[in-house]
């Protein structure tokens, strides 16, 4: 093991490899569904993102837990998990709720968790930190966006979403699979 590489990891090597890389892989598949089938309805479309929000927030609130001895930001992540399960639980409550306010639970999501992954990226050391400050300022970039055009048309927001999805996810597999490596 690259003793340098898992003090640049610090406390991602704290929660499981396979948390990551699942949602890595919940985002990835979210966004390929996204660009793939365009035409979906937004009802859908905000299904497919409220299990993407639960699936993330039950393994923020894990990894938080797991993690409590050796990150002191653990409760910011343990936070994000509470804020992304409400989310889901809302918009998947509400599927048929108008694309505006749904829109804006969305946009306020993702700009509070790149705020937050942002923070918490300074926990981390060397690569592993470059990688979270740049989810950070791109999920709150997508939101932004998100906010200042909320019903711009479902498309464009579908393929904001898509686009997230397909950044975010291969970036949560490699790290996951890196993580994986320090662990053995």
């Amino acid at each position: 093991m690259d003793k340098n590489l898992a003090t640049e990891m610090g406390v991602l090597t704290q929660t499981p490899w396979w948390m990551t890389v699942l949602r890595g892989v919940a985002a990835l598949l979210f966004g390929i569904a996204v660009i793939l089938w365009p035409g979906i309805t937004i009802a859908t479309l905000l299904v497919l993102f409220a299990i993407y929000m639960l699936i993330s927030g039950v393994i923020d609130i894990i990894s938080s837990i797991g993690s409590m001895r050796t990150n002191s930001s653990w409760w910011l992540t343990m936070l994000l998990g509470f804020v992304q399960i409400a989310a889901g639980v809302y918009i998947s409550q509400r599927p048929g709720a108008t694309l505006a306010i749904a829109v804006l639970v969305i946009g306020f999501l993702f700009v509070i968790r790149g705020i937050l992954e942002f923070i918490m990226a300074f926990d981390l050391h060397g690569s592993a930190r470059a990688f979270f400050i740049i989810i950070g300022l791109l999920t709150s970039a997508a939101g932004v966006y998100i906010l200042r055009n909320p019903v711009e048309g479902g498309l464009a927001f579908a393929w904001v979403l898509g686009v997230y999805g397909l950044i975010v996810g291969p970036i949560g597999i490699a790290l996951g699979l890196q993580v994986k490596q320090l662990q053995k």
